[in-house]
Parts: structure tokens; C-alpha cells; sequence
């Protein structure tokens, strides 16, 4: 890990925001099997553990400071929980390796987690001045300061016409 854990980021401050929900949609029997594929801070995974005996779940997050803060999170739930550091499109080999043919449930919480927004060193936030950074994962090289300061005006317009759906690319490109 890049950088030790503050006090803000103790993953026991963390509310998730649809545990009710979650618990309803999933309806965890007990030994049942669940798959976590954005398992940031842990705070529905750790809902669903506690709600039947012997439950087990994979959980999978491409952010390494996440994945460390769930896994104090859950520590209490021993060898049930299971971690892996990836994007939840790579499921399907974190389940091989656990030998597990089948789950009973699967949540995907997608977006930017609040570790992200809430820490304006990580480049997220609106609230807080940061870097430029806007990484999901810190491991990763590319930062948006790259992306905007070194990178063709057309590429940027490409980018924020085709995933932001902007219909000023062009000029928000030219202005960069």
C-alpha cells in the first residue's frame, strides 16, 4: 500500500447506503456462496456475512487501499471472506481459485466509492483541493494530470464525446 491508513479512512466509519436492500435482493441462506465485485470499504459485504450462518463471499476490488480497508472490516468473519484485487470483470478467475463452480448471489455497487470521493488527495472530490489524479487504483500509472496536460487536444475530445456523452467536447477539448 502506498500510504498508511488515517483515522478518516477507518472502514468501520463507512455506511452503506442500500444494506436493507441488498439483504433483500441477495437473501443470503446459510453456506450460501456470494460474490462482492465492488467490495470497496465492505460495508455490504459485511451485511450480507452476518446474515446467515457459514455464508462466504468473494470479494473483489481494483482499488489496493479498498481492498486493505475492507479486509480490517471484515476481519471478523475469519476465513468466510476472501480477497482479491482486480476489476469485477475478472470474476470468473477469483471464483477459479477459490474452486467455486457457482454463487448464490452477486452485488456490483458500480461507480466511485466514497474512499475516492471522501479523500481529496485521490483527485475525486469537489470538496477538498487535490491532485489531479482521479485514479481507481494508485498501482496505476496513468493519472488525469497525464491525461489532460500530455495528451492530443482530439484525443481528449474523443474521450469526453464518447464516455461523457458531452455535446461541448470540442470546445471543453480546445480549452484544455
Amino acid at each position: 500500500m502506498q500510504e498508511s491508513l488515517s483515522s478518516e479512512q477507518n472502514p468501520a466509519r463507512h455506511v452503506p447506503v442500500l444494506p436493507t436492500q441488498v439483504l433483500e435482493a441477495l437473501a443470503p441462506r446459510p453456506g450460501g456462496r456470494y460474490l462482492d465485485g465492488t467490495l470497496g470499504l465492505g460495508g455490504h459485504a459485511a451485511a450480507v456475512l452476518a446474515a446467515a450462518p457459514a455464508v462466504e463471499l468473494c470479494g473483489l476490488d481494483r482499488d489496493a487501499e479498498a481492498l486493505e480497508l475492507a479486509r480490517q472490516r471484515l476481519a471478523p468473519f475469519g476465513d468466510r471472506a476472501h480477497f482479491f484485487h482486480c476489476q469485477y470483470s475478472e470474476f470468473a478467475q477469483a471464483l477459479d481459485q477459490l474452486g467455486w463452480d457457482r454463487i448464490d448471489g452477486a452485488l456490483l455497487d458500480i461507480g466511485v466509492s466514497s474512499l475516492q470521493l471522501d479523500e481529496p488527495e485521490r483527485g475525486f472530490s469537489f470538496h477538498g483541493d487535490g491532485p489531479l489524479d482521479m485514479r481507481m487504483d494508485r498501482s496505476e500509472a496513468l493519472t488525469a494530470a497525464i491525461v489532460v496536460n500530455e495528451w492530443p487536444q482530439e484525443e481528449l475530445k474523443r474521450i469526453l464525446w464518447q464516455y461523457g456523452e458531452e455535446r461541448y467536447a470540442p470546445q471543453i477539448a480546445g480549452a484544455i
